[in-house]
């Protein structure tokens, strides 16, 4: 169901746009501390420097809070 709705919306609009809602929700997920899911979007929509901060900031927190074993890929 969730594929046929991204079909979809590929459909309706075109790919910049659905970059663009993919980053606004990446940015929904920084915004409430969800690492995970905003690398992840924000590696879908292709905004690198995005990315750079975000592990920038999980390096910082306290090693009992990082995501570093999930992230593992982002950090190669």
């Amino acid at each position: 169901m969730v594929q046929a709705l991204r079909n979809r919306a590929l459909k309706v609009w075109d790919r910049e746009r659905v970059g663009d809602f993919k980053y606004n929700s990446a940015l929904y997920y920084e915004m409430h501390d969800e690492v995970i899911p905003a690398l992840k979007l924000s590696e879908e929509c292709g905004k690198t420097e995005r990315i750079k901060n975000l592990l920038i900031r999980n390096a910082r927190m306290n090693p009992g809070n990082g995501h570093y074993y999930e992230l593992r890929r982002y950090y190669i």
